[in-house]
């Protein structure tokens, strides 16, 4: 089967689209995961555990207690803010090639909720965590309220995005998309059930939804990939 070159965009000198995306999910994962170990590896104070069984930390201080923790945190997430939006953008460029999305009305969500919203909330989260040092309450819970923003705007716009894939091509693996995309939803609205009774959840909704949302990008940059 020939490529399909309508779909198959490159950045000259730099990497496929495609595989933009599947590398913003990688580094995403290194990035919560990594924090943490070097967290862990550099700082007494720091719990030793699993955090998305846990939940011992949440995700969006998983790096902020040691020096080099939060030197390595605190420098990827920017970038990696930038790239989801750039990634969340070519999967709309993708649909709009495969003639999904013809609405320019949906076009304008999708654009709004993931490269704007998403990522923009992403940028501003990193912002307030900068500015905890001054110990205002006002700059902790923004920091909590940005970051919620972020989760929210991902779990919206994946879950458009799927339900736009399942409808344009009946697939196992838009299917898979679709199912994940709905146990971000369901991890949200069990978490919020359970929120008081079991310790620490909001951490381990955090994590648990962190790499649902990051698997399904992954997935995602899998599925731009032109065939053979």
């Amino acid at each position: 089967m020939a490529k399909d070159k309508k779909t198959e965009r490159v950045i000259p000198g730099f990497l496929p689209y495609w595989q933009i995306v599947v590398w913003t999910g990688i580094l995403m994962l290194v990035w919560g995961f990594g924090s943490y170990i070097i967290n862990v590896l550099t700082s007494s104070c720091v719990p030793h555990c699993f955090p998305p069984f846990s939940g011992c930390v949440p995700i969006s201080n998983a790096g902020s207690s040691g020096v080099i923790s939060s030197i390595f945190y605190r420098g990827m997430v920017l970038p990696l803010a930038s790239f989801i939006g750039i990634s969340l953008y070519f999967i709309i460029q993708y649909l709009d090639a495969k003639g999904y999305i013809s609405s320019s009305v949906m076009k304008g969500i999708l654009f709004f909720t993931g490269v704007i919203f998403t990522a923009g909330s992403l940028i501003v989260t990193q912002a307030l965590l900068n500015g905890q040092g001054s110990a205002s309450r006002l700059i902790s819970r923004l920091h909590v309220l940005f970051a919620f923003f972020a989760f929210m705007g991902l779990i919206i716009y994946e879950f458009i995005v799927s339900l736009i894939l399942v409808r344009g091509e009946k697939s196992g693996f838009n299917t898979f998309l679709f199912v994940l995309s709905l146990l971000s939803i369901f991890i949200v609205v069990a978490g919020a059930t359970f929120l008081s009774s079991i310790h620490h959840m909001g951490n381990i909704v955090e994590w648990n939804l962190f790499i649902v949302l990051m698997v399904w990008l992954i997935l995602m940059g899998v599925k731009l990939k032109p065939a053979e």
